[in-house]
């Protein structure tokens, strides 16, 4: 099996060779002012709610599956694009004082502190719907139409996703994104922080085990 791995959830910020001020103008295919700019990675955020965007990407996964017949793709940062706080944004209060309290219990994406491994203050309201909308478009496309775009069979899908978002692998028909499959992030980081911050005989199991098992029952 042999994947691609895609990144839709930003872009370059160069101006010369990329798609930034691709028509002259700030937003283009991009979110307008700050919200189309990642503060950390420096790059550009997509507005998935514009019907541009979604011909590109969608032109984009359907033309490296045609002519380099991939067995499927594995979608970068994806939640980064589920959330319009892009995975920075604090904890709460509650959060932070449980994080406090157990060092080694702490997994983070892009500096946002999450205790135990757990999304438990993602806030299901700062949902990018658009993005949300996007996503589970291009999975549609991927496992269902593939005949009519000339594709031999459905694609596999992979989402880089460290929230835990219900739904992430339900199909698109019963209200979910239709992914085949989540790749968890905080694991690295996670065996990383174990080795480097735990003793021998100490390793923090409770976190361990919420980490293997942040996924919802049939994901």
């Amino acid at each position: 099996v042999v994947l691609m791995d895609v990144v839709h959830s930003h872009a370059s910020a160069n101006a010369a060779e990329g798609l930034s001020r691709f028509d002259g103008s700030a937003s283009g295919y991009f979110l307008p002012g700050a919200r189309g700019h990642h503060p950390v990675w420096g790059s550009r955020l997509f507005d998935y709610g514009k019907e541009e965007v979604l011909r590109l990407l969608l032109a984009n996964l359907v033309h490296y599956a045609r002519e380099y017949r991939f067995d499927g793709f594995r979608f970068d940062a994806v939640t980064t694009m589920l959330f319009t706080h892009r995975g920075l944004e604090t904890c709460s209060p509650a959060a932070r004082h449980a994080c406090a309290h157990a060092p080694h219990a702490q997994s983070a994406i892009g500096g946002r502190t999450t205790p135990g491994g757990a999304a438990l203050d993602w806030g299901l309201g700062a949902l990018d719907l658009d993005a949300f909308a996007y996503l589970a478009l291009a999975n549609y496309v991927l496992h269902d139409r593939f005949a009519e775009l000339g594709l031999e069979r459905p694609l596999l899908t992979l989402a880089e996703e460290c929230s835990g978002l219900p739904s992430l692998c339900v199909p698109p028909a019963a209200g979910g994104l239709g992914f085949d499959y989540r790749l968890g992030v905080g694991y690295p980081p996670l065996w990383v922080s174990v080795v480097e911050g735990s003793a021998p005989g100490e390793w923090p199991l409770r976190h361990i085990v919420a980490e293997l098992c942040k996924r919802r029952r049939g994901e």
